[in-house]
């Protein structure tokens, strides 16, 4: 079942197996059974923790295609992973996707934009997007002021 496989794929993630769930994914195909957001936002995380952001990436463009809706958590871990592999155009562009559709940005989305931004030197962007936060009286956290300023 969904409920199965879910478990399954978020047992790879908290042991950074992505190749695995990825075959997980396959197994799903091969035997019809529905995918759910929770299903792909667990096979992003997975990619996220073990550094594989074009994996990342694609887990997304499938979640999209299988028309399953991807949520906050969907993009924050995907932008993440983007983030954290040096690839912050790509994060700023899915936290664009973001900021203009339904789902909205929230505080974990900036904290991984300036963590992604302050990796790279940007720092004048990340001082943008603190701002940003500022002006629309979102929760600043301890992670998005050390970002900011380390």
């Amino acid at each position: 079942t969904t409920v199965t496989y879910n478990a399954a794929i978020s047992a790879c993630d908290r042991g950074g197996k992505w190749k695995k769930a990825m075959q997980f994914l396959n197994a799903m195909v091969r035997s019809k059974v529905e995918f759910s957001t929770i299903t792909f936002n667990a096979a992003i995380s997975t990619c996220e923790k073990a550094g594989a952001w074009e994996n990342a990436l694609q887990f997304f463009s499938v979640m999209v295609s299988q028309q399953v809706e991807p949520n906050t958590i969907s993009f924050n871990a995907t932008i993440s992973a983007c983030g954290r592999s040096s690839m912050w155009q790509k994060a700023l562009q899915l936290a664009g996707v973001l900021a203009h559709g339904e789902v909205g940005m929230d505080t974990i989305t900036y904290n991984a934009l300036i963590s992604a931004l302050e990796r790279e030197g940007k720092w004048d962007k990340a001082l943008w997007l603190f701002s940003v936060i500022y002006q629309n009286k979102m929760e600043r956290d301890a992670i998005c002021f050390n970002s900011t300023i380390s």
